[in-house]
């Protein structure tokens, strides 16, 4: 039996075991195998949901993208970059540096992995970006049924398989659209409600703004 439980450490479940695939093949093996046997199988990215979502029960299997987790292409022209589901947004943004490229907007936990943040919704701020599958181009599943699937944009169902909380399957694989590198000025200062509030409009100009309220006062 093994123990998993999330990064917040507010829950925690035990599984029959936790497999890490290194390969396509592998995934695909493990799918059928679970299919065979009748054995609950579940995704886990890093952990980062406050609830036991990625909880497969005692009698069924986790199943971790963390070792399958390459960059498989970079197509500076077209400024899209194809990588394996497991590959964690830290890593991804050092491995488009040398390309001079980089991801268009993320979120405050950039620890997450690929197919986690988009299966989850994962969003950063600023009222002109969507959500982080805005800047997805294709994704490759494996399905509960072991069919291999591309599901791009221009698919009926592309918005249920980006953002599935991994009910249809697992992304095996994801092509992002990029932008060319950039930096951020980052100002951060505390302020009350009323200061917010006037200066309103102000800060919906700029590119990102995010306020986060300190409790029991009323400034942010």
């Amino acid at each position: 039996m093994k123990r998993i439980r999330n990064w917040a450490r507010t829950t925690f479940c035990r599984s029959k075991d936790i497999v890490y695939p290194r390969s396509e093949a592998e995934i695909v093996d493990l799918v059928k195998l679970c299919n065979e046997n009748h054995t609950p199988l579940k995704v886990v990215g890093k952990a980062h949901s406050y609830n036991d979502i990625f909880c497969a029960g005692e009698e069924g299997v986790v199943v971790s993208l963390k070792k399958f987790s390459s960059v498989e292409r970079v197509d500076r022209e077209n400024a899209t970059v194809t990588v394996q589901a497991g590959i964690d947004i830290p890593t991804l943004i050092r491995r488009l540096k040398p390309h001079n490229l980089s991801l268009k907007n993320l979120g405050t936990n950039v620890f997450d992995n690929i197919a986690g943040a988009c299966s989850t919704g994962y969003h950063g701020s600023g009222i002109d970006f969507g959500i982080f599958v805005s800047d997805v181009v294709s994704m490759e599943v494996v399905t509960p049924t072991v069919e291999k699937r591309r599901i791009g944009r221009e698919d009926e169902d592309f918005k249920a398989y980006a953002v599935g909380l991994g009910m249809l399957g697992i992304i095996v694989r994801v092509t992002l659209q990029c932008e060319p590198s950039y930096k951020l000025e980052v100002i951060e200062k505390q302020m009350s409600l009323e200061e917010i509030e006037a200066r309103f409009s102000e800060f919906m100009a700029y590119r990102h703004f995010k306020f986060i309220w300190v409790p029991h006062t009323r400034n942010f």
